[in-house]
């Protein structure tokens, strides 16, 4: 019962701009997916010190709506500064 989910973060290496994947395990199939990896997105706490993500750690998905294989996401103003 474990699900993988895979999210990019972004590597800078001589002026390129990489994205790693790294994928997470849940074992929990209750939790909700979309807040999981929008959590990782904006958490301050990567793995590797190398990798980034877009995403400031103020910056908070307020809700979405998945309709046919597509997510829109509502986030608060901070996603833009």
């Amino acid at each position: 019962d474990i699900d993988s989910y895979t999210i990019y973060y972004v590597f800078n290496y001589n002026d390129e701009t990489y994205y790693t994947p790294v994928t997470k395990y849940i074992n929990n199939q209750n939790q909700d997916k979309v807040k999981i990896i929008m959590n990782e997105l904006s958490s301050s706490l990567i793995y590797e010190s190398n990798l980034m993500s877009y995403l400031d750690t103020n910056v908070k998905l307020l809700d979405y709506e998945l309709t046919d294989n597509v997510i829109k996401l509502n986030f608060n103003d901070l996603l833009f500064p």
